[in-house]
């Protein structure tokens, strides 16, 4: 199911795009204005999609793009589906931020310092994991939010295209 999942979302963030571009294209003029359009729908998406800067740094007026960003919810979509409920361990480099976060003892050494055979492993779930590194933002419980985000994204997209071909009419302009 993992990766039906992941298909589905990845299918659904390109679809995304796609919709959009037809859209852009027939709302202006011309093929370049409708191209920047999409550059900056692309921008938009992978800067607020928790990809280049964590969901948790979002303050203030950041918190609307994280959550209007239809990249944040196909990318929440693939993540989960691939790494919520696997129990495998994730081993926590020492004195790491994610180390820490389980409540790991520090160990008290400068960089030069070997850690001692019998100093005690630290691990955690994949779950850990994600909630650490997603500032606990990404979670299973949103797939159904996930999944409709981007079905009424693609349906807006698909309106603002009947729209522009029913209104405008760009031919000998």
């Amino acid at each position: 199911t993992s990766f039906g999942l992941f298909w589905g979302f990845f299918t659904l963030n390109i679809a995304c795009y796609s919709y959009f571009g037809q859209a852009f294209i027939c709302l202006v003029r011309d093929i370049p204005t409708s191209m920047a359009l999409v550059g900056a729908l692309i921008g938009y998406n992978v800067f607020f999609s928790g990809l280049i800067v964590k969901p948790q740094y979002f303050g203030s007026v950041f918190q609307l793009g994280l959550w209007t960003a239809p990249g944040r919810f196909a990318f929440e979509g693939l993540v989960m589906s691939q790494f919520s409920g696997v129990q495998r361990e994730v081993v926590a480099q020492i004195n790491s931020p994610y180390y820490f976060f389980l409540g790991c003892q520090p160990f008290q050494g400068n960089s030069t310092s070997v850690v001692p055979e019998d100093f005690p492993e630290c691990a955690g779930t994949f779950d850990d994991y994600v909630n650490f590194y997603f500032g606990g933002i990404f979670k299973k419980e949103n797939f159904w939010l996930d999944l409709g985000v981007l079905l009424g994204y693609m349906t807006l997209a698909r309106a603002l295209t009947w729209f522009s071909l029913r209104k405008f009419n760009y031919t000998n302009t």
